[in-house]
């Protein structure tokens, strides 16, 4: 049983190195695997373990429910990880299945909360640069149309 374990793990971690998608990646976890992914879990480099967290969105309800315990467990472990986003995702699906939904209050993840500021600063630039440039279209197609 657990060399058929090793070997389905084995599987999964070659698969996360294939081009990717969390729904397809859930469908192959189990209780077992999960088990054996925290297991190994200082062995994953940090897009792998992003890959995995990301992959418990597209777990069922009834399964999440049957892997709630080692959910929270993987969780915890990327909450404590070296990596400023696995710390960040781990954070945010720490109460994923008390709530049924991310918790996007990380204020407490400086590294999350500086990059989410400076996305948030450039998306408002953007937002500003498109509006200068509808206005300066608009008063284009005005001053064309009066010239017509």
């Amino acid at each position: 049983m657990e060399r058929d374990i090793n070997l389905k793990l084995l599987q999964l971690l070659h698969s996360l190195d294939a081009p990717w998608s969390s729904s397809t990646f859930a469908t192959q976890i189990t209780k077992d695997l999960l088990v054996a992914l925290k297991e190994k879990y200082h062995e994953l480099d940090s897009q792998h373990k992003l890959r995995v967290l990301f992959s418990f969105f597209g777990l069922r309800k009834n399964m999440l429910r049957e892997v709630e315990s080692d959910f929270k467990d993987f969780c915890e472990l990327a909450k404590q990880d070296d990596d400023e986003w696995v710390q960040a995702i781990g954070q945010a699906l720490a109460s994923f299945c008390d709530r049924n939904c991310v918790g996007l209050d990380l204020p407490s993840n400086e590294y999350f909360a500086k990059s989410l500021a400076e996305v948030r600063k450039k998306c408002m630039c953007l937002v500003i640069t498109v509006l200068q440039f509808s206005f300066s279209l608009s008063l284009l197609i005005c001053q064309w149309q009066r010239n017509r």
